[in-house]
């Protein structure tokens, strides 16, 4: 394929979208999916190297894709930008961070995804919680990131159904843990049972996906984030790096939902933390694709 024949390609294959009234937003993986034939390797992930494929080929090509409805459609393509929210406190109040839709290293300035936080207040802000914002994000960003390479490898049935279950779940919890702790009264104790329950279900779609174990092997173990643990350590020894956050994780109650007194509100970020950061060393695992962690930079 070159120039003109990408043209061709992904202004027909557009106008056949229109036509099925397939989202502006929706229509990056559809238009690669038509375009890239036959191909069935590596598309997004850290660790791919796009000088290794052709200029129309794999993550090249969906770069292109997605620079051509950059610029047709504006900022209609960018409606849905936000992969995920991370919580941060500052001064004893929760604020949130959206994560943004971006390919190879964000090229974005964090301040300016920032949820709720007034101008005046960003003005305030110290260098310590400047610092402390912007390492928060960056890790955010990379964990949040490993699970979407976990979600593109995916795309090609490469899962097992109840491991595919356990991981859409799984997300739907993480994304439930930062919600819960939005607006003027946090949830806390909500926050971290579903941080709590992101953490299992990635844990046990590991155990599913590498060591072959089914629900029922896991009867036993059931909620006990370190058991889960202890058993993914056969895997891989990888999983000694989360027993500090599991050991955290272990001490949510599955009835604190339903508890009056409230977890602090810095529990409950940390919590939403430790549950990320298994959520991101699970996510590495079923992939395998090369971890993201610590490997940002920020840039304006």
């Amino acid at each position: 394929m070159n120039h003109a024949e990408f043209l061709r390609s992904i202004e027909k294959t557009d106008q056949k979208m229109v036509q099925q009234n397939v989202p502006v937003h929706a229509r990056l993986y559809e238009a690669f999916k038509v375009m890239a034939g036959n191909y069935n390797g590596p598309i997004v992930g850290y660790g791919i190297n796009p000088s290794d494929f052709p200029e129309y080929v794999g993550p090249n090509l969906i770069e292109k894709i997605n620079d051509w409805y950059r610029d047709r459609y504006g900022e209609k393509f960018n409606l849905p930008s936000t992969l995920g929210r991370i919580p941060f406190l500052v001064r004893g109040q929760v604020f949130t961070a959206r994560i943004p839709l971006a390919y190879g290293q964000p090229r974005v300035n964090p301040f300016t995804l920032l949820d709720e936080m007034t101008e005046s207040m960003q003005r305030s802000l110290t260098q310590e919680e400047r610092k402390y914002y912007t390492e928060r994000w960056m890790r955010g960003y990379e964990l949040i990131y490993e699970m979407e390479d976990m979600l593109g490898s995916e795309e090609n049935g490469r899962y097992t159904p109840a491991a595919t279950e356990l991981i859409r779940k799984a997300i739907e919890d993480r994304d439930d843990a930062v919600d819960s702790l939005r607006g003027y009264r946090p949830r806390t104790n909500i926050s971290c049972f579903h941080s709590q329950q992101h953490a299992e279900k990635m844990l046990k779609a590991v155990l599913i996906e590498k060591a072959g174990m089914t629900s029922a092997d896991m009867k036993d173990i059931s909620h006990k984030i370190n058991n889960l643990v202890a058993k993914c350590l056969t895997v891989t020894s990888a999983f000694i790096n989360v027993q500090t956050d599991a050991a955290l994780l272990a001490n949510i109650r599955m009835d604190i939902r339903y508890e009056v007194a409230a977890v602090d509100s810095s529990v409950a970020v940390e919590t939403y933390f430790a549950a990320l950061r298994v959520g991101g060393l699970c996510a590495s695992q079923i992939s395998g694709q090369q971890r993201r962690l610590g490997t940002t930079k920020w840039s304006d």
